[in-house]
């Protein structure tokens, strides 16, 4: 559940590809992230273009691709005439736009072929565009428009898959690195780090965060040394010193009458868990949900509930309904949970009057 929250925090920042290809590896794997964006997405009027940057407020993207120079009547409305002059507006703006071939055509149909033509003949010699033959320029083209990986990892053998996300409250930025191999390897992950913030390891299970124990800095950038195993996943997170997440609990306790508190464990709960995982047919991009619904269950790891939660990850929801027999009818309840390191206790707060 950590690893969902901190992969769908705030906004990925590096660069957008707009159309149904896969990347090579000259892309994605030198630190560069991807997204589709929808032809609507472009023309809509809050869409801008600020300091080079397509839509700043929201997902950031430093680079528009282009990475099929051919469309046929299916696609079509990837090549309408809005979606060319928006596009060149963006360019003018500043923002790097990438063909990979030629500009956008249509060969079976000769009115959508003028389209084209009509629209994107301004783009051409526009200085933020630029041509390439093949997407393995593509990574060149991008470091020509200055435009560099946030996250570079250079390992010993192979290299990593990296998302970067941004706390949008300003408190940290995260990275999460995935080493998609069978085997070990040892990497040197380079981040640029505006806010000059120190790097710290997150333990997705237990939640515990901890200082990186020897790390570079270099102008706006930091270099971090990691180990990882055959599959292993690592977060880090770019933190402003003193940032803590530890909170002050309270009671507000009546001062005209003397009052006693009496404590009470809630060590049963109702659980329900939304499983994510990919769907049967990988063809599908929809992420696949199951639900498992436990009742009556002590806290315990997911692991140790059912075979079935064994990888499992997504998730849980824990209701539970106390009930104070004694108690009587104007008696206040709270509920506060003390810090544990990969779980939490709750425990309830009940009120009684003494005379």
């Amino acid at each position: 559940m950590r690893t969902l929250y901190v992969t769908q925090s705030g906004a990925i920042a590096l660069y957008a590809l707009l159309a149904a290809v896969t990347v090579s590896a000259s892309g994605v794997d030198s630190g560069y992230t991807h997204d589709y964006v929808a032809p609507d997405n472009l023309v809509d009027p809050q869409v801008t273009v600020q300091a080079k940057v397509l839509a700043p407020d929201g997902p950031r993207y430093k680079a528009l691709v282009f990475a099929s120079s051919t469309f046929n009547t299916s696609t079509f409305n990837l090549v309408r005439k809005d979606v060319a002059a928006r596009v060149v507006e963006f360019a003018q703006k500043g923002l790097p736009v990438v063909l990979v071939g030629s500009l956008p055509q249509v060969t079976s149909n000769a009115q959508a072929g003028q389209i084209v033509e009509d629209g994107w003949h301004k783009i051409r010699n526009l200085p933020s565009v630029q041509f390439v033959s093949s997407l393995a320029d593509l990574t060149g083209a991008l470091t020509k428009a200055g435009i560099t990986a946030d996250v570079s990892p250079d390992c010993t053998t192979g290299t990593l898959r990296v998302v970067k996300r941004s706390d949008p409250r300003g408190k940290a930025d995260y990275v999460f690195l995935y080493n998609d191999q069978n085997v070990s390897t040892t990497c040197k992950v380079n981040i640029q780090n505006n806010g000059a913030r120190t790097p710290h390891l997150l333990n997705a299970w237990t939640g515990e965060r901890k200082m990186v124990d020897s790390f570079k800095r270099r102008s706006a950038a930091i270099a971090v040394s990691l180990q990882f195993a055959p599959n292993e996943t690592t977060i880090l997170s770019l933190e402003n010193s003193g940032n803590s997440d530890a909170g002050n609990s309270s009671i507000v306790a009546s001062s005209s009458t003397s009052s006693r508190y009496s404590i009470a464990n809630l060590t049963r709960w109702d659980l329900s868990i939304e499983d994510f995982h990919a769907p049967s047919d990988r063809s599908l991009v929809q992420t696949a949900v199951t639900l498992h619904n436990f009742s009556n269950i002590t806290l315990r790891p997911w692991s140790a509930i059912s075979p079935a939660l064994t990888n499992v990850g997504g998730i849980g929801r824990y209701s539970n309904e106390p009930h104070c027999t004694e108690c009587p009818s104007h008696t206040g309840q709270a509920i506060t949970r003390a810090d544990y390191s990969h779980c939490s206790r709750l425990y309830r707060w009940t009120k009684t009057s003494s005379h």
